[in-house]
């Protein structure tokens, strides 16, 4: 098993050389940070502590992260 879902991961996923990956969203934790910022200059009530889900990648879901790492 490995963390962060880089290329070569999802790779031996697919190829069953790994069992999983996890994927950890930099794309919606960026996003999350972002308008968090922005609530708070604008100064708008903002939550103070937000978790992004991590998604456990596997063979049986592989298909649906494989482009990601392409992005």
């Amino acid at each position: 098993v490995s963390v962060d879902a880089i290329a070569d991961a999802l790779q031996a996923v697919k190829a069953g050389r790994l069992d999983a990956t996890v994927f950890q969203n930099a794309r919606a934790q960026g996003a999350t940070a972002v308008e968090t910022v922005l609530q708070i200059l604008e100064g708008h009530a903002y939550q103070s502590e937000t978790l992004i889900p991590f998604e456990l990648v596997t063979q049986e879901n592989i298909e649906d992260y494989l482009d990601i790492s392409l992005e």
